[in-house]
């Protein structure tokens, strides 16, 4: 059987960073909504908004969503896990959909390097989250990267 993911072999680790960063406002965007559910007419006005129809990757990142939204209850049970003392409930929603795609991309993706994703998640954290997500996002994922 083919690997999917060799599909995407040609892509590029900025591209990586683009749909790692579009892949949390797409989620996050579902979630404050409360609905985490994958429409495909969402999706493409979502890439519209953002002037990503036509990116490197784009049918990846419409990939790798769907397996995100698929696999949330096995990402936030994981979390849960990792994060002692915190709920779900008291994460905020940019944290968690950045933690989200941090943990699906570790399974989706299983050859990346743990500290790119990481890094590249702090640096989203940085920019969107509160004072100390970065610092949150970064000692769960690294927890959980090395399991």
């Amino acid at each position: 059987m083919t690997d999917p993911l060799l599909a995407y072999a040609h892509l590029k680790p900025k591209d990586y960073k683009r749909i790692r960063r579009l892949a949390v406002q797409f989620l996050y965007q579902l979630d404050a909504d409360k609905n985490l559910t994958f429409y495909p007419s969402i999706f493409q006005q979502f890439l519209i908004q953002n002037e990503a129809r036509d990116i490197p990757g784009v049918d990846f990142l419409q990939t790798f969503i769907e397996y995100i939204i698929k696999n949330v209850a096995q990402s936030d049970q994981t979390i849960q896990k990792f994060a002692k003392n915190w709920t779900l409930e008291r994460i905020s929603r940019i944290d968690l959909a950045i933690l989200r795609v941090g943990i699906a991309e570790l399974q989706f993706r299983p050859g990346v390097e743990h500290s790119i994703l990481i890094s590249d998640a702090v640096k989203i954290a940085d920019e969107f989250g509160a004072h100390q997500s970065a610092v949150f996002v970064n000692g769960l994922l690294d927890a959980i990267a090395k399991g």
